[in-house]
């Protein structure tokens, strides 16, 4: 409940004030809350007035309910301020000139002149901080050349509006008319509320021509908006067709209605209706009825819609490929058999496929869209196994289009290599398999630790390991180790990499580790081992002592006595 008392401000009036004091000489600031002056009220805020709002007496709660004004002549400019409450979302005002031109704009922390007409679509003055005059052209009183008018102002309170003592002059420019032929009946703004640092709108209608003067205005309260599955922005609508709908997009809706695009609608990629959706075409998903894709203008407007051709099927076969790696796809874009498209194939990367037919299989992989070029602009990485006894000279097209020669792949040996295309005579010991398109391969490897080969790890290379090759890891637990190659691992993130290979040296009997041998016996224990460079040792190890070696893997043992031996690292130096 309102109380009434004296305060004092530091200006002429309650809206200049920055601060309210409770004595005279204005040392003592009055408590936070509320103060008004009949007009206006503001809140106070540690010693500090916040903005202006109207007069609580003056101000119509949101409800959607419509406001119609019927006058004759009806020339004015009438105020409606409406409180927003305490909702986040959209603010979405209807405003309708009936049929003689009408002036609108809101403020709410800035102005807002831009509406959709249900009729005519987006209508918005040239001028952003002044009123869009909306109504038919055959109604314009002179509006322009007429100017200035001298206008009453008009405040809507209690129900209904009622005039101030206050005569506003109003210039109306050109660039403010978005008259139509016929009247744009209702028109859609949309307000965004994402706080509530100001919940008030001021709505302003100017009446310049009356004869009759009539609006209706409806201020809705926030809410979000309606959500929809959309595709992304596209150049085209046959783009729109192959691009899923996978986003979510929002609309206010000015002609569609219960979860259907209509035309005019106005659409946003958030739910408060902050950002409007950008110039292009849309998949609608099940948004838009017997509709497949829409266009959006520069303003967030739907303005067109279209159908996506027939789907149709389609064998792919990859470029390459042996034995053929074959996919079904469908698709709306008409395909020709030999053009090149490229897939939703999970690790194979930019590959390309070849159509080679239609058919009535289902898909099994989806449509990304066309190919540049043909196979022989493809890149593969290779990987080529001699299986047979002699040498095999590889000649194959480089990726950068090179012809490349002179690559032997010795009995045994595996090469990996980029092309584009290699040659059509392939020996019969020579395997080729395919292994991706992108040629950022990493190889894995398992491998087993020199002197304890019960450890094993897996680790990554960017060049070709040869099974038995000793090599070295960068996980510091295993610095100075030597490990052999066991075999090529196909899984992901390895948890080290490989940082050096002995130079192509083969068997862990060439390296040196250090072990434990400890006597558990009772009696003097023998200990037998070979060194680093390879000569025999032997050595006696009391009972309940233990004795620490460097040597060759596999090497240590105990001949006498009872014992144990323990590997212990790899501080002896390499191989």
């Amino acid at each position: 409940m309102a109380t009434t008392g004296t305060y004092y401000l530091n200006a002429a009036t309650l809206a200049d004030a920055t601060a309210v004091f409770s004595d005279a000489a204005m040392t003592t600031c009055a408590p936070d809350g509320y103060y008004s002056d009949g007009t206006i009220v503001r809140e106070l805020l540690g010693c500090v007035l916040q903005p202006v709002n109207p007069c609580p007496l003056c101000v119509t709660e949101c409800s959607g309910t419509t406001i119609t004004f019927l006058a004759t002549p009806g020339t004015g400019v009438f105020d409606l301020d409406i409180d927003t409450g305490s909702a986040l979302g959209a603010i979405i005002i209807e405003f309708n000139p009936v049929q003689v031109p009408m002036g609108f704009m809101a403020f709410f922390g800035t102005t807002y002149n831009g509406l959709s007409s249900s009729l005519h679509g987006w209508l918005q003055s040239g001028d952003p901080f002044t009123p869009t005059y909306l109504g038919e052209t055959a109604s314009d009183c002179g509006m322009v050349a007429g100017s200035p008018h001298s206008l009453d102002e008009y405040e809507y309170i209690s129900g209904s509006f009622q005039a101030t003592s206050n005569i506003l002059s109003v210039t109306v420019t050109a660039p403010e008319l978005q008259l139509t032929a016929v009247s744009p009946t209702k028109c859609i703004m949309v307000i965004p509320k994402a706080t509530n640092f100001n919940t008030i709108v001021h709505n302003t209608i100017t009446s310049v021509c009356g004869s009759p003067g009539n609006f209706e205005v409806t201020v809705n309260c926030p809410a979000p908006l309606i959500s929809w599955a959309s595709g992304k922005v596209e150049a085209t609508g046959d783009d729109a067709c192959l691009s899923p709908a996978t986003k979510t997009s929002y609309v206010a809706h000015v002609n569609g209605a219960a979860g259907v695009l209509g035309m005019y609608d106005l659409v946003f990629a958030d739910q408060n209706g902050v950002t409007p959706l950008s110039a292009g075409f849309y998949n609608t998903g099940a948004m838009s009825g017997s509709w497949n894709w829409v266009e959006v203008d520069a303003n967030g407007v739907v303005i067109g819609f279209g159908v996506c051709g027939p789907e149709t099927r389609y064998i792919v076969e990859r470029c390459y490929s042996s034995p053929a790696d074959q996919r079904v796809i469908t698709t709306a874009m008409p395909l020709s058999i030999g053009d090149f498209v490229l897939l939703d194939a999970t690790g194979y990367g930019e590959c390309s496929w070849e159509v080679i037919s239609t058919t009535l299989d289902p898909e099994d992989t989806t449509f990304l869209g066309m190919a540049t070029g043909d196979c022989t602009d493809q890149c593969s990485q290779l990987k080529l196994t001699n299986t047979g006894l002699v040498d095999i000279e590889m000649i194959y097209t480089a990726c950068d289009g090179t012809a490349v020669s002179g690559i032997f792949i010795t009995p045994g040996d595996v090469v990996r290599i980029c092309a584009r295309e290699y040659d059509a005579i392939i020996p019969a010991d020579l395997t080729i398999e395919f292994e991706n398109c992108s040629c950022d391969y990493t190889f894995n490897y398992l491998l087993s630790l020199c002197g304890e080969p019960a450890t094993e790890v897996v680790a990554s290379s960017d060049t070709e390991m040869t099974i038995g090759w000793l090599v070295k890891v960068s996980d510091p637990a295993y610095a100075d180790c030597w490990f052999e190659v066991l075999a090529e691992e196909l899984v992901d993130l390895p948890t080290t990499n490989i940082v050096d290979n002995n130079a192509g040296a083969f068997g862990c009997e060439d390296t040196c580790v250090r072990y434990e041998a400890e006597n558990t016996g009772l009696i003097t224990a023998t200990v037998e081992y070979t060194t680093c460079d390879d000569t025999p040792m032997t050595v006696s190890v009391g009972v309940g002592l233990s004795v620490l070696v460097c040597a060759r893997p596999g090497t240590v043992s105990v001949t006498a006595g009872t014992g144990t031996v323990t590997f212990i690292g790899c501080d002896c130096g390499g191989a």
